[in-house]
């Protein structure tokens, strides 16, 4: 049985969509921020964030601890930039090999960003620790603060 025209467009209006208090409460959603992206979701996103690490190496030894990072200010960015430099021995920055240079930068950014009393004591003194690969995934955890922390 064929349907009238007002039958039609009784059933094909959408009531739903043109609600007063919709459009308000869609505007009010859009502004509301993302869930995921608030600090007690993310505590990256806090400036001092407590991170447990836990690597294991090639033999199978665990390398296990709490650590504590903050977000550098200027100056202590200044002064990773001025302990990069001593490593390289008063060499430019060129006349290094980029390995060299990633290892100077890492052991730098670590040694000013992580907290020295909450560390565990195979990461006392960053310089001894013999594996690049733990390291490298030390400061990888650090990164990711710092890039969630500035919204990248």
């Amino acid at each position: 049985m064929p349907m009238s025209t007002e039958e039609l467009a009784k059933r094909v209006k959408a009531d739903h969509l043109t609600d007063g208090g919709l459009a308000e409460e869609v505007k009010k959603a859009a502004e509301a921020p993302s869930p995921e992206k608030t600090p007690e979701i993310d505590p990256r996103l806090q400036k001092v964030y407590t991170f447990e690490f836990g690597w294991t190496d090639g033999r199978g030894k665990k390398w296990t601890g709490t650590f504590t990072n903050h977000i550098l200010n200027i100056r202590e960015q200044e002064m990773v930039g001025q302990m990069a430099a001593r490593l390289r021995g008063g060499l430019s920055y060129d006349a290094m090999d980029a390995y060299t240079n990633e290892l100077n930068l890492m052991l730098a950014h670590l040694t000013f960003s992580l907290e020295m009393r909450d560390r565990p004591d195979w990461a006392k003194d960053l310089g001894e620790i013999d594996n690049v690969e733990l390291l490298q995934a030390l400061y990888a955890e650090v990164d990711l603060h710092q890039r969630t922390f500035r919204g990248r």
